[in-house]
């Protein structure tokens, strides 16, 4: 009989000490499962954190620093990523209505901005407004005397007027910033091949009666011939002018000096 109680008892402490291991053991697992989810917790705190604060926080200030640097285009792009995260809303309609680039977002056909400078200020109207982009036409004419060929016959492809128009023209009167919204434009030509140019000048098909634009002047209010990118003659040895009176000419010799260059260029609508 004492035997078996023994044998009890020692039974009842080992079952004890087994309770009291699976307690201590649950107790431990708590313990673990608290500071995981806490740390899990803590880590989701940071990534929102810098999501949502942070990070956009970051782009804010960078903006700022942006306008700080003239560079309004690039700021205005940032808030508006931004949404309504502090005040970016507010600023990025401010940017709207100050930046040329950000104006055109609202231009309507026969308004006129500023927009470059070559020998002075330029000033273009909007000629056309399409969804995503915007047709500028220089209001007055520049390069009295500018040959559409300095060499004689030539597509419109080849000729000297359109290298100076997307080379010295489009460098010097435009800053880099302006230059990544002006749209390489692919152009039918009636004559020789197809061009994708950045600035050009506009085809007798645009200018035939389309609107009251075709009359136009120096800077200085002198009327002047101003030179259409349409070759005309045999082979294309002459090209088409609108003349001082708005009416069109053809067969002008492409070396003549008694025209004017007046730019059109599209530019890129920013929503």
């Amino acid at each position: 009989m004492e035997i078996q109680r023994i044998n009890q008892e020692n039974e009842e402490k080992a079952e004890q000490e087994r309770i009291k291991r699976v307690k201590e053991e649950n107790r431990k697992n708590k313990i673990c499962t608290i500071i995981i989810v806490s740390g899990v917790t803590a880590v989701l705190i940071i990534v929102l954190a810098w999501m949502f604060f942070f990070e956009p926080y970051g782009r804010y200030k960078e903006a700022e620093k942006m306008i700080s640097a003239g560079r309004e285009i690039e700021a205005f792009e940032i808030y508006n990523k931004l949404g309504n995260f502090m005040n970016s809303s507010e600023k990025k309609d401010r940017l709207k209505k100050k930046n040329v680039i950000l104006v055109l977002a609202n231009a309507e056909t026969g308004d006129v901005l500023s927009l470059g400078n070559y020998q002075g200020e330029l000033k273009w109207i909007v000629k056309e407004v399409d969804e995503d982009k915007i047709l500028l036409l220089s209001q007055n004419c520049i390069e009295y005397g500018r040959q559409y060929n300095s060499g004689g016959g030539s597509y419109w492809t080849g000729c000297t007027l359109r290298s100076w128009l997307n080379g010295e023209f489009k460098d010097t009167a435009f800053d880099d910033q302006t230059k990544k919204y002006i749209i390489e434009s692919k152009l039918t030509n009636e004559r020789g091949q197809d061009s994708v140019d950045s600035v050009f000048c506009l085809g007798v098909d645009d200018v035939t009666g389309k609107d009251g634009y075709n009359i136009a002047t120096l800077p200085d209010g002198t009327p002047v011939n101003w030179w259409l990118r349409t070759e005309s003659g045999t082979f294309g040895k002459q090209a088409n002018c609108v003349k001082s009176d708005g009416t069109i000419s053809d067969n002008v010799e492409q070396n003549d000096k008694n025209e004017a260059v007046r730019p059109a260029m599209w530019i890129k609508r920013i929503d």
